[in-house]
């Protein structure tokens, strides 16, 4: 017999609704592909930039940080606004901001506007992935959110290596412009597809009293069947709070910081590795083509452990994974220093460090968007996020500081494992939470494909 779905894991395993939950991940992997290309498209480009521009190449790790301070600011201002406003026109306006400022970095002539551009374009760019994440997961089932946000936040290394690419044959002929330009005009063709293709959450719909006639217009269009008296709102609580209480409400505040502390942690580690890697290596006597090749292969690596962990996760679960993953990252970059005249096993340690680093921070997303309820979950993810963007503003500034007070390039290579440690613990102190068991318990639950009579 077929059933009317009575929850909202149910609606969302129901067959009509998988084609468009397939349309809104791809058309995210898309941003978020675009999302990686714009932010380490200054990387590749800070060279050709420092000689037309006449800012010293040492000056560009203000340039890094400005665009890394926006984007934590983006994240953590954006995401409650998708709670209040909706996940899509949030998503549409930070793609929006980060497009035209990309686009509008062409224009910097001196050090100050090129640090104001790209803040403000990290302003978008670290509002897009919370947002999207927390869009998308919410047409998947529980048991399947690991392996979608993999996919989701694999788009990101791919951005990077498809960035590495497309600089090195369009700065050499046409000018680093070009390549700010092809950044800046590609998200604003994906904003009418994603407009015109994606609907609203409709778990943020079920969430907002005031939504209702539009909720129920959505249901109507992706399930017909449904009967036009279906109540879809299940999940918030009577009581309205505000959404720090609401936030802290999932495992305490304890909670959150321990989601904090490893998101800091696992993409200061992953910024450092991705913005400084060639400048040591480089500094230790590598040559500049081959530093490059490193950070391709740290990306490659990241892309294909982001889509790895996914489903492991959803078998074993963050809290086992997330601090295997870490250790496993540690044992590949802290060695790193040391083995620039063994190419081959640098080689290794690159796609291994990427692989395994990349994961860790898939996982921290997955687990950030099961352990907060759905009214909140934008607002929980972001600020779990914007914690970590906090760390890749970090990363850089003490990076730079380890190499001034005269540390060797072996040495800020094995130190990366204090930060990987602070990961690994907290994720094994979250475990012992009493929210834990219940996410664990969720994510087990393999709920069966309902119908509709």
């Amino acid at each position: 017999m077929r059933q009317t779905p009575s929850t909202m894991e149910d609606l969302i395993s129901l067959p009509q609704i998988k084609p468009v939950a397939r349309r809104i991940i791809a058309l995210g992997i898309l941003i978020i592909l675009l999302d990686g290309f714009d932010t380490q498209a200054i990387g590749f480009a800070a060279s050709s930039m420092s000689q037309d521009l006449g800012i010293a190449v040492r000056h560009f790790g203000v340039v890094f940080s400005a665009g890394l301070v926006g984007a934590l600011l983006g994240a953590f201002i954006l995401s409650p606004l998708a709670d209040r406003f909706g996940r899509k026109p949030i998503i549409e306006f930070t793609v929006a901001i980060f497009g035209l400022f990309t686009f509008a970095t062409v224009f910097a002539t001196s050090l100050e506007a090129l640090c104001l551009l790209r803040f403000l374009a990290g302003i978008g760019l670290g509002g897009t992935i919370p947002n999207i994440i927390s869009h998308s997961v919410e047409y998947v089932p529980e048991h399947r959110r690991g392996f979608v946000v993999g996919l989701l936040y694999a788009g990101f290394p791919v951005g990077g290596m498809l960035g590495a690419g497309i600089a090195s044959l369009v700065i050499p002929t046409l000018g680093w412009e070009a390549l700010f330009i092809i950044g800046g005009i590609l998200p604003f063709v994906l904003i009418p597809m994603f407009h015109l293709l994606v609907p609203e959450s409709v778990q943020f719909l079920a969430n907002a009293p005031h939504q209702i006639a539009k909720l129920q217009a959505l249901l109507q269009r992706l399930a017909p069947a449904l009967p036009q008296t279906f109540n879809a709102t299940w999940e918030r609580p009577v009581q309205k709070k505000t959404a720090i209480s609401e936030v802290f409400a999932a495992g305490g505040f304890t909670g959150s910081f321990l989601i904090w502390l490893p998101f800091f942690m696992i993409l200061l580690l992953l910024i450092v590795m991705v913005l400084w890697t060639p400048a040591l290596l480089k500094q230790s006597g590598l040559g500049a083509s081959e530093s490059v090749l490193v950070v391709g292969l740290i990306n490659l690596g990241s892309a294909l452990g982001n889509v790895w962990v996914g489903r492991t996760i959803d078998k074993f679960g963050p809290f086992l994974i997330i601090p295997l993953v870490v250790i496993g990252g540690t044992i590949c970059l802290a060695p790193m220093g040391a083995l620039i005249n063994i190419p081959m096993l640098l080689s290794a340690c690159a796609v291994g460090s990427g692989f395994f680093f990349g994961a860790a921070a898939s996982g921290m997303l997955t687990l950030s968007a099961s352990w907060y309820p759905a009214h909140v979950r934008a607002t929980g993810l972001g600020w779990a996020y914007s914690m970590g963007r906090l760390g890749q503003v970090a990363g850089p500034l003490l990076t730079g500081g380890l190499l001034s007070v005269g540390l060797s390039v072996q040495f800020i290579f094995i130190l990366t494992a204090v930060p990987a440690a602070c990961a690994a613990l907290s994720i094994m102190l979250l475990r012992t939470l009493p929210h834990a068991a219940n996410v664990d318990k969720q994510r087990q639950e393999v709920m069966p494909t309902p119908e509709v009579h």
